[in-house]
């Protein structure tokens, strides 16, 4: 499964489908953020792909009634990433063994 190579955190949902459908020997990816703060460059040419997060947040400043629910309200962002293969200069104790 695709998955995040600092966090080692799974990607979940659609973006399972997403990221598998990608030509790539390694399921493993990094934000922009991600890659600078390592010292990385993205090679030249190569461009980002989509993942999307999203989560119910709790409605700020609403009083809460005993017997009833907060709202919720969906909150959705949206990140682009790169394959580990895109990238040039991650320090080999990042990356994986095989």
């Amino acid at each position: 499964f695709p998955q995040n190579l600092i966090t080692k955190k799974p990607y979940r949902g659609i973006n399972v489908m997403l990221l598998n459908t990608l030509p790539y020997p390694h399921s493993y990816y990094l934000t922009y953020n991600q890659i600078h703060k390592l010292g990385a460059n993205v090679k030249e040419g190569e461009r980002p792909y989509f993942v999307v997060f999203w989560k119910w947040l709790e409605k700020q400043g609403e009083i809460i009634v005993e017997g009833k629910k907060p709202t919720q309200i969906p909150m959705l962002r949206y990140y682009q990433v790169f394959n580990i293969t895109q990238v040039e200069g991650i320090p080999t104790d990042y990356l994986p063994s095989s």
